[in-house]
């Protein structure tokens, strides 16, 4: 999450376990099954053997809106893509707007979000951006909205308004277009789902407070929640991720050592199932410590001056990439 968001911080919504065990019950009673036959159409981006996707803020000093120079984007993105095929930014318009071309050019997918705060201005200029980067070719993904329902920025009705209306004016029609957001909050709006091509959800045992060694079956159960009520639909983990730093959520300790334990885990799962993860994220920011506490800040893979973490420098698959 890029931008600047209401005052409810991640952690405080993110996971609630009971939810969870109620939208599975659910899910095997059939509840969300009238979505299941929806249009579906491959996920855009796949997984590749080498390379991981991640998301990119770009907001290693200051904070978003503040202004950010083409040369800090370059800087950033070359420094991603010697890990990375597959990025995702948080905005469309703006300061962002650059980033798409020099992602192009640099022979990245993209996954393009239109970033939607409730603000129908701004909405629009963000769709609109969207619509001009995939008709250029730039994306391989269509997102409208983050966490949008999470945050409550936009009702229901509203974000499947703006998905058909960027959907509409694609020239592609191959380009999947979706919204991402947090698998319990999609679970429990099957009129989303149905109005996405593909699904994107965010997955964080970290926030639910889970072991790091029990979070790969925390993050499977979730998953298999989603692909269960809409085993039609493709599906990419648009975020997931474990801080390096900060506080502990439960039994959830940050630290190199357990975001390791957990990069190594998922990343063999993704490549065993062949669902396309986005890593989240590419680099520390820290301005997200205002909203998130300590662990706001530590997400990255890499450091804010875009130094790959010693944690990550130890594993084979960045050893193999030269680290």
């Amino acid at each position: 999450m890029q931008k600047t968001r209401k005052n409810t911080p991640r952690y405080a919504v993110r996971w609630k376990w009971v939810t969870c065990m109620l939208l599975a019950a659910a899910v095997m009673t059939g509840v969300f099954s009238s979505a299941a036959s929806a249009k579906s159409l491959p996920a855009g981006i796949s997984v590749s053997n080498k390379k991981l996707s991640v998301n990119v803020g770009f907001y290693t000093t200051g904070y978003p809106g503040a202004g950010l120079k083409t040369s800090q984007i370059r800087k950033i993105l070359k420094e991603v893509k010697k890990f990375s095929d597959t990025v995702r930014f948080y905005g469309a318009a703006g300061d962002l707007k650059p980033a798409y071309k020099i992602a192009h050019d640099m022979k990245l997918k993209v996954v393009g979000t239109a970033w939607l705060s409730g603000d129908s201005t701004a909405d629009k200029k963000e769709m609109n951006a969207l619509i001009s980067h995939c008709n250029k070719g730039y994306c391989s993904v269509a997102c409208v909205g983050s966490e949008t329902l999470l945050r409550g920025d936009l009702t229901e009705s509203e974000l499947i308004r703006d998905i058909k209306y960027v959907r509409k004016r694609l020239k592609k029609k191959s380009i999947p277009v979706t919204t991402a957001d947090d698998s319990n909050r999609l679970l429990g709006s099957p009129d989303v789902c149905a109005a996405c091509d593909v699904l994107m959800i965010n997955v964080y045992p970290y926030w639910g407070g889970a072991q790091v060694s029990k979070a790969l079956e925390a993050f499977t159960s979730c998953v298999d929640q989603v692909r269960t009520a809409y085993p039609k639909k493709k599906l990419i983990i648009s975020e997931t991720g474990w801080p390096t730093a900060g506080k502990t959520v439960g039994k959830a300790k940050a630290g190199g050592t357990a975001a390791a334990r957990y990069f190594q885990d998922i990343r063999k799962w993704s490549v065993k199932k062949k669902i396309p993860v986005l890593w989240f994220d590419a680099a520390d920011e820290p301005w997200k410590k205002d909203s998130e506490g300590e662990s706001g800040a530590h997400w990255g893979l890499m450091t804010k001056d875009c130094k790959l973490k010693a944690c990550y420098k130890k594993l084979a698959f960045f050893r193999k990439l030269g680290y």
